[in-house]
């Protein structure tokens, strides 16, 4: 499930998009998008590199 935020930093409007995985260590994922470009991802949550197996 994916939330949608709009936003505007001067001239610019970009869209937030929150995702939230499930059967991955993340809790959540955000995607800040400006028309067609990623702009920044944030993961929020995770797991500890000694305790993943997917390292």
């Amino acid at each position: 499930m994916a939330l949608c935020a709009e936003r505007s930093d001067g001239m610019e409007v970009i869209m937030e998009y929150r995702y939230k995985p499930q059967g991955v260590c993340s809790r959540e994922m955000i995607f800040d998008i400006e028309g067609d470009i990623v702009k920044s991802v944030k993961i929020v949550g995770g797991c500890a590199r000694k305790y993943c197996r997917y390292f």
